[in-house]
């Protein structure tokens, strides 16, 4: 068999890879009232969607470490939370609402 030319470089590409996964804590999940959201890093702002990709809440969270979700008036089911980062960067993470 033949083998592959060894003088090709591949580029590798990594689609939605998670550098932030330490810099963010939401708890607890699943959540029934109250979702506490604390971060590392600097967001901006934050949106929140339900499962057919609805905008539920928008959220400036400027300046802030740790917020809360009132979460008491969400049907069940689950969540994504878009976190935009002060340097246009976006990254989430999901969540479930529980009755």
């Amino acid at each position: 068999g033949e083998s592959e030319p060894s003088n090709i470089d591949y580029a590798c590409s990594y689609i939605n890879v998670d550098l932030n996964a330490n810099e963010i804590n939401i708890y607890p999940n699943p959540v029934t009232t109250l979702l506490t959201v604390q971060l590392t890093l600097d967001v901006e702002e934050i949106v929140i969607y339900n499962v057919l990709g609805a905008k539920i809440v928008e959220k400036s969270v400027r300046g802030m470490n740790e917020f809360t979700v009132n979460t008491s008036r969400f049907a069940p089911g689950a969540y994504s939370i878009k976190f935009i980062a002060k340097d246009g960067n976006t990254f989430t993470r999901k969540f479930v609402v529980t009755k």
